[in-house]
């Protein structure tokens, strides 16, 4: 899958939001890395390196079994993985669940993060949005309201409008990393709408490949789901200024930084399929101006 979103992001990869900033509560900062090793371990195995499909369900089976036996208060290291799986996998769930302990996390969001990652060995396309829907609910969202949990919000407000921030992200993720993902093999576009523009996957391949221009078509159909993560993020905004202190200024600065990606797709003309927008110096001063005025949507 694409990077995982949220409102913080990974220790060691690149991402577009920076992971427990200084504009973190200094005393979340644990918490947050914790978590978010977690969940980039858990992408990494289901992503990265050499392993067959077997193997990464294997290596996810394991971090499974790690959560229950969190969940069961009988936690202990495992060590019966092979050299690839286990050097990632134990040292993460030692301080997770001390975390988990500490601010009594609900672990059935680290399950649903398990779940697409394990839905991503098995599956690279997706019939239609409301199961594009379904899998960010499970990869991204968890992430937004386990920042919640750390604070103790979980307002049905605010956890509704987390919810629509992370999906938002994953949305984005998903049009940045566009040839990207393709070239793994993977379609994060609905096919129903593919169909319904007239589309074939042909014509994303030779987009991707470089043997022709993306057909209008295909630009059509990605600035529809350029909309469809704006809107999200229009209508998660409002948790920027209902979160008070520097988690809130984390927030908004997240949400700021989508909204220049955003900006960035759009002035490529939608087109990523070989081109991944990243942001630079002028997008992160804006970034700094709306993070600081609270005003993250323009």
């Amino acid at each position: 899958m694409s990077d995982t979103p949220g409102f913080t992001s990974s220790v060691d990869h690149y991402e577009n939001f920076p992971v427990a900033s200084w504009l973190v509560p200094p005393k979340l900062r644990p918490a947050i890395v914790a978590i978010y090793r977690f969940a980039r371990m858990a992408d990494d195995l289901a992503d990265e390196g050499d392993l067959s499909p077997h193997q990464r369900l294997n290596a996810l089976s394991h971090c499974r079994k790690q959560l229950e036996s969190i969940q069961s208060g009988r936690f202990e290291p495992m060590n019966g993985l092979g050299s690839h799986e286990t050097h990632l996998a134990d040292p993460i769930f030692e301080p997770l669940a001390r975390i988990v302990e500490q601010y009594q996390l609900p672990l059935d969001l680290f399950f649903d993060l398990l779940s697409a990652f394990e839905q991503d060995v098995t599956q690279q396309r997706w019939a239609d949005d409301a199961s594009i829907s379904d899998y960010c609910r499970r990869s991204a969202n968890p992430i937004g309201r386990l920042m919640l949990a750390l604070v103790g919000i979980n307002g049905i407000e605010q956890l509704n409008q987390s919810d629509a921030i992370c999906t938002a992200l994953q949305r984005i993720n998903f049009l940045q990393d566009l040839g990207l993902d393709w070239k793994r093999g993977r379609l994060y576009l609905p096919l129903n709408e593919l169909q319904a523009f007239g589309l074939q996957e042909a014509d994303i391949d030779s987009a991707v490949c470089g043997m022709h221009r993306p057909s209008p078509a295909l630009l059509k159909l990605l600035a529809q789901e350029h909309h469809k993560a704006y809107a999200l993020l229009r209508k998660g905004f409002p948790l920027c200024q209902k979160i008070p202190g520097r988690l809130g200024l984390e927030i908004t600065a997240t949400v700021a930084g989508g909204i220049q990606i955003l900006k960035r797709i759009e002035r490529l003309n939608f087109d990523t399929t070989r081109t991944r927008p990243v942001l630079g110096g002028r997008d992160w001063l804006i970034i700094g101006v709306r993070t600081l005025t609270r005003r993250p949507v323009p």
